[in-house]
C-alpha cells in the first residue's frame, strides 16, 4: 500500500465516523420522545467518548465490508 492510499483510507474513514455520529444525533433526536427518562449505568467508557467509539466502530465494519465485497458501483450501493 502506498503512503497516498493509507491517506486516502484514513481520511474515508475519519468522514464516514462523522457521517455516522450526525445521523446517529438526529435519529436519537427523532425517537427522543418516545425514550424514559432513566439514567444511565456508568460503564467503562466515559460519555463523552461512547459515541465516537461507536461511529468509529460502525465505520471500521462498513470500510471493511465494502473493500472485501466483489460488488461495487450501483450494485454495491443497492444490495
Amino acid at each position: 500500500m502506498t503512503i497516498r492510499l493509507i491517506f486516502i483510507r484514513l481520511l474515508q474513514l475519519i468522514v464516514l465516523t462523522v457521517l455516522f455520529s450526525i445521523f446517529f444525533v438526529i435519529g436519537s433526536m427523532a425517537v427522543s420522545g418516545f425514550i424514559p427518562d432513566l439514567p444511565s449505568d456508568p460503564g467503562l467508557v466515559s460519555g463523552e467518548n461512547r459515541l465516537l467509539i461507536i461511529s468509529f466502530v460502525n465505520a471500521l465494519i462498513v470500510m471493511a465490508l465494502i473493500l472485501s465485497s466483489r460488488w461495487n458501483g450501483r450494485k454495491l450501493v443497492l444490495s
